[in-house]
């Protein structure tokens, strides 16, 4: 996985929250891998899709 985000702005989670909308903290899943594209690495504790 490192050699092809090599070069890339990209974080990988794993079993993390992630939430859909603000508002609706029901309207969430947890997937097991997900890959976020154009943002800075770095941990988390869960992604929002709106920040």
């Amino acid at each position: 996985m490192k050699e092809y985000l090599k070069g890339q702005k990209a974080n990988v989670f794993s079993k993390q929250f992630l939430y859909f909308s603000r508002g609706f903290p029901k309207l969430l899943t947890v997937p097991d891998v997900m890959v976020i594209f154009g943002v800075e690495p770095g941990g988390r504790d869960s992604y929002k899709l709106w920040e």
